[in-house]
């Protein structure tokens, strides 16, 4: 872990993680223009709206699986295990 001196914030971000490191450089900046801050609202709403979205899509998905899985299921007494030994 890489210590600062006391007064120097800082701010940790995944290798890899671009997107989330310009999220938080535009967080600072936000503070002191209206404009970036607005912009970051509206993208933080739009990415908010997508991931509703996203759920939904799988939600539905996961429902419409278990419907099917209810109505087409298979005993599991069907399928034994042998208890014949194996040769090599």
């Amino acid at each position: 872990i890489a210590q600062l001196p006391p007064g120097v914030p800082a701010a940790c971000v995944g290798i890899g993680n671009a997107k989330n490191a310009a999220l938080v450089a535009a967080r600072i900046l936000a503070t002191a223009d209206p404009a970036i801050a607005e912009r970051l609202a509206a993208a933080r709403r739009a990415d908010a709206e997508s991931t509703l979205a996203a759920d939904a899509a799988a939600r539905a998905r996961r429902s419409a699986a278990a419907t099917t899985s209810s109505t087409t299921t298979t005993s599991s007494a069907s399928h034994t295990a042998t208890t014949e030994p194996i040769h090599a």
